[in-house]
């Protein structure tokens, strides 16, 4: 009942999303839940994960019975043979005729079980890739939805500057008009209001922006308008680097990848070591001649074996062999390489995680200082102490903390989005 109840409740989130309306109310579960939902990239992964499923039942049905129904008719000169271009039947009958054909693969060396082998290690490999699309996408998710948000509050603080700033010009008109303040304050006041208009309209196109990007990453074709919910910051995560590094190194969905994919190579290897093996095959034919020459039983059936031994064939055995061998060393060294490329990625993204960590404690006393100095300012401006230039200049200090201040803290959860994609948490 919980499953279904939430199946209908995602369906019904993803109508609202597709309807053009009012802006929908979005949280980061939803948001992810949708793209795992919509994504075409997940889908394509999941089917060609389905693909190497189907490849691995077609190599191992090369050792099992193949049966196949004939039916044969034929029109002959009666009493002739064929002369020439024929080993098989050479006599000619006119008959029609209907039976079973069965093959059985008795011994190969082991070849297709070590094909069969490889075939299910690319179906796992490929397995995996779909658990890299699916930490890949919602990575893409995270980033957008918290890009989104800082665009969302860089909006509300450049609406909340500009009604500051035109409120102020609104003060510094009315004084002047009372020749309590200059004309020029009032031309500053005016440069200072514009200088905020520019700056909501920057900010409106950059949420703009990032809504068409959370809705890509939610696998949408058109831009969709949300109100974001804002997420708790998470925990810091334990500062042993090397711990992350382990970690990732058996959690990674990539790397889980590359290992199959080695290992699907060295089955291939050891198959095409095989090439050179004799094998082993059964045949049986019976069946039923209803109608034909006269000459001809109207039964039949029979049962043979066949040995083939590989003995030349221009190297082409000998070069498929080392082709494997090739490719064997080439996914390993793939493997190790990108050992060292997640070993890597893991380190920087923790010191960029914990380097927006520090800016989120910097611009917050950033924002506190400004904010005091904002105060002072207003307080000498009234007090006929300081000048419209000044107070200016705190109020434009104070605006670049407050978006600082939010930028520090959808920084730091994009950072540990990444360091938790970086170590297969997601």
């Amino acid at each position: 009942m919980r499953r279904s109840a939430a199946r209908w409740a995602l369906m019904a989130l993803c109508s609202a999303i597709t309807a053009i309306g009012q802006p929908t109310a979005l949280t980061l579960r939803e948001a992810e839940a949708i793209a795992l939902k919509n994504h075409p990239r997940l889908r394509a992964a999941e089917f060609q994960a389905e693909v190497a499923g189907f490849q691995a039942r077609q190599t191992q049905s090369a050792s099992l019975p193949q049966i196949n129904g004939v039916g044969t008719a034929s029109l002959a000169d009666h009493g002739s043979r064929v002369g020439a271009g024929g080993l098989n039947a050479p006599d000619l009958f006119t008959r029609g005729a209907y039976g079973l054909s069965i093959q059985q693969l008795l011994y190969d060396s082991g070849r297709n079980r070590e094909l069969t082998a490889g075939a299910r290690a690319r179906e796992q490999s490929r397995r995996e890739s779909v658990r890299a699309q699916r930490a890949e996408i919602l990575l893409r998710v995270r980033q957008t939805y918290f890009q989104a948000l800082r665009a969302q509050r860089t909006r509300e603080v450049a609406i909340q500057t500009r009604s500051n700033r035109e409120l102020l010009l609104r003060q510094i008109t009315a004084l002047a008009q009372s020749s309590i303040r200059s004309i020029l304050d009032v031309n500053f006041a005016e440069v200072a209001a514009a200088e905020a208009e520019i700056l909501v309209a920057r900010a409106e196109n950059d949420q703009r922006i990032a809504l068409v990007e959370l809705s890509a990453a939610l696998g949408l074709s058109e831009e969709r308008a949300f109100t974001l919910a804002d997420e708790p910051l998470p925990d810091a995560p334990p500062n042993v680097v090397d711990q992350l590094v382990q970690d990732a190194g058996s959690r990674r969905p990539e790397l889980a990848a590359l290992k199959r994919q080695v290992e699907a190579a060295r089955h291939q290897y050891e198959a095409d070591r095989l090439l050179n093996y004799p094998s082993v095959a059964a045949t049986g034919v019976a069946g039923h001649i209803p109608a034909g020459d006269q000459r001809l039983r109207p039964r039949y059936a029979g049962v043979g074996i066949n040995l083939n031994i590989p003995l030349l064939n221009g190297g082409f055995n000998e070069a498929r062999r080392e082709e494997s061998r090739a490719n064997l060393a080439s996914a390993e060294a793939e493997l190790r390489d990108f050992e060292l490329r997640v070993s890597r990625e893991v380190r920087v993204a923790f010191l960029d995680m914990q380097n927006a960590r520090s800016q989120m404690d910097l611009t917050a006393r950033y924002l506190d200082r400004s904010s005091r100095v904002l105060r002072l300012a207003q307080t000498r401006y009234e007090a006929g102490l300081g000048g419209i230039v000044e107070l200016n200049q705190a109020e434009l200090a104070r605006t670049t903390a407050e978006i600082a201040n939010a930028n520090s803290r959808y920084e730091y959860q994009i950072r540990r989005a990444v360091l938790d994609f970086q170590t297969g948490l997601l």
